[in-house]
């Protein structure tokens, strides 16, 4: 029976708790792994969407896990020293130290992040790499495993890591498995990029109903500005080194 324990620290982000809690607490995952929450004292956590959690155990929980798990909270304050010591203590028993999302600050704040690469929401990476210059921040990244410590991105970048961890502590089927009942994508590279900018094509129709109309108009002058206006993009996205329409 492998032990995963997930931290939830002051102000805890519900859905990032929620990520390992149907990864390892399933009940279908009970002949696999065992799993609780605790918090720096046992009792009601709040959490960032408005409602709290019950952490039934504290600290000491982290000394007997197998994997540890850290979800994203706010602020980004540093943990207390009691809570950074107890991720150290955990991490030299052995166990696999886990974040997802924004749990990367407690992480690097416990010293675990010293040396290594880690990656954690897009938007706070950049506050990680200044306030932990001994970490090499990595924001283009779903998730990375250095083995001992685990870190991913934004939210759902916490369910291919976790997917990622049942994969290598039981095989694909367990993971394919509880993807199915999750009903989300099986695997996704960790090296896969966190999001694209880019314009999300009009429907083919809309295209359709251009043709048409430039049919219509074929003893007219028309310009590449003036379909590309009838079909709802901005002229001023067709400027060299544009290959891509932006539209309005």
């Amino acid at each position: 029976m492998h032990r995963v324990v997930a931290l939830a620290l002051q102000d805890v982000v519900a859905f990032d708790l929620a990520i390992p809690a149907q990864v390892f607490g399933h009940a279908d995952e009970r002949a696999r792994y065992s799993f609780r929450v605790c918090a720096a004292q046992p009792g009601l956590v709040p959490t960032t969407s408005g409602y709290s959690i019950q952490a039934t155990d504290g600290l000491d929980a982290l000394l007997s896990a197998d994997t540890v798990v850290v979800p994203g909270y706010e602020p980004l304050d540093d943990p207390s020293a009691e809570v950074c010591e107890a991720l150290r203590q955990a991490a030299a028993n052995g166990a696999r130290v886990v974040s997802v999302c924004t749990g990367a600050f407690a992480l690097a704040a416990a010293g675990l992040l010293d040396g290594k690469r880690a990656t954690t929401h897009w938007r706070s990476a950049q506050r990680l790499q200044t306030l932990y210059p001994g970490v090499s921040v990595d924001a283009d990244v779903l998730y990375i495993d250095q083995g001992a410590v685990s870190t991913s991105a934004g939210v759902a970048a916490g369910i291919d890591l976790c997917l990622h961890l049942v994969r290598k502590d039981f095989g694909t089927e367990a993971a394919n498995s509880i993807a199915r009942r999750m009903v989300v994508a099986p695997h996704r590279e960790g090296g896969q990029v966190q999001f694209m900018e880019r314009a999300v094509a009009a429907p083919l129709a809309l295209f359709a109903d251009t043709c048409a109309w430039a049919r219509q108009h074929l003893a007219e002058p028309l310009t590449v500005d003036d379909m590309a206006s009838h079909a709802g993009w901005a002229p001023r996205s067709f400027t060299p080194g544009n290959s891509r329409p932006k539209q309005e």
